[in-house]
């Protein structure tokens, strides 16, 4: 008598549970880079780096966030792809 189970469907509790624990994790992410970087703002600010740095950081930064947004869109959409490639 052998009680084998299904594990290639989760449980709702599960899934919450890796939800909650991912979004706590983006969540902390984005505070500690926020904080960062408001910091290290009014560090540069208190320094009286030149308007031409400043203007140069906030270039690199925002490039940056536009390099990860369009990294993880583009994971997204070859993960939709990928549908029929998982092992099961």
């Amino acid at each position: 008598m052998s009680d084998k189970k299904d594990y290639s469907k989760r449980s709702a509790s599960t899934t919450l549970g890796w939800i909650l624990w991912r979004g706590g994790l983006y969540f902390s992410s984005a505070y500690i880079g926020w904080e960062g970087t408001v910091r290290i703002w009014r560090f540069l600010i208190r320094m009286h780096v030149p308007t031409q740095l400043m203007v140069a950081i906030m270039l690199v930064i925002a490039g940056f966030v536009i390099i990860m947004g369009a990294l993880i869109a583009e994971r997204i959409q070859d993960s939709k792809t990928e549908v029929g490639l998982r092992d099961d």
